[in-house]
């Protein structure tokens, strides 16, 4: 069956399960931003790679959803990665799947490594052992999805998490409002480059931030001069960025 993985990243950790997952299933690569549903036509089976942000969906990847209403008829699996707390995040992503006419025939979930420093920096021993574990956890997910397995997703004891997503991801569009460029900026334009929102404008040489963020965190974390911080709290702190990962590859 031809499979095609369509995967959401800001600081590579979708892209790094994505290519992994390729290696146990013959598969073509799309990230989610940069793909309309004619480009999915010709595939039976759809893997979608996305990251937990707040116990729900990032905004690109409850998009690109949207746009494959038509595919009911697909084959469909999820991987959700996150560093943190799942909650309720699975059976979140079933029933938004299902209130789009669609069913996943399985969801699968992961650790990778922590990419919110806003809040709290991981150490890199943790990092390590982390990514290295995530090559066999991916490997099990692949043999699943080969298989056509139906994985059944519940309900848990964190359903209350779903609202927390909501009315934290109403919020998303203005975050990068808390962002400050400081001295270290050489106006390069990276950070407008790389933003799958198109949210950022060099306006004067200078990184300017409109309303449409996702907090994806890419600008932050990826600027080559740590120029971004969010408020002052962030200044000086570790960023991340999956090691594993060829960023000129990741579009």
């Amino acid at each position: 069956m031809k499979t095609a993985i369509c995967y959401f990243s800001g600081t590579g950790n979708g892209f790094d399960v994505a290519n992994k997952l390729i290696k146990a299933i013959e598969a073509d690569l799309f990230f989610m931003p940069h793909t309309q549903s004619v480009d999915l036509a010709g595939y039976g089976r759809i893997v979608i790679v996305s990251p937990i942000y707040s116990f729900g969906l990032p905004t690109p990847v409850k998009v690109f959803i949207a746009l494959l209403s038509d595919f009911e008829a697909k084959e469909f699996h999820i991987i959700l990665h996150y560093g943190g707390f799942s909650a309720n995040a699975a059976h979140y992503t079933k029933a938004f799947f299902e209130a789009h006419g669609l069913s996943a025939r399985s969801i699968h979930k992961m650790k990778m490594p922590e990419n919110y420093t806003i809040v709290s920096t991981v150490p890199p021993f943790i990092i390590r052992k982390m990514l290295k574990a995530s090559g066999k956890k991916v490997h099990t997910i692949a043999q699943s999805i080969k298989s056509g397995k139906n994985k059944k997703v519940r309900k848990n004891l964190f359903s209350f998490c779903d609202k927390i997503h909501e009315k934290n991801a109403v919020k998303w569009p203005n975050f990068a409002q808390g962002f400050l460029i400081n001295d270290r900026c050489t106006k390069c334009g990276y950070c407008e480059s790389i933003c799958s929102a198109k949210n950022i404008t060099m306006l004067a040489k200078k990184p300017e931030f409109h309303e449409r963020c996702v907090s994806c965190l890419a600008c932050y974390h990826r600027c080559p001069s740590q120029a971004i911080n969010y408020g002052e709290k962030t200044m000086g702190r570790a960023r991340y960025q999956n090691p594993n990962v060829d960023f000129s590859k990741m579009k």
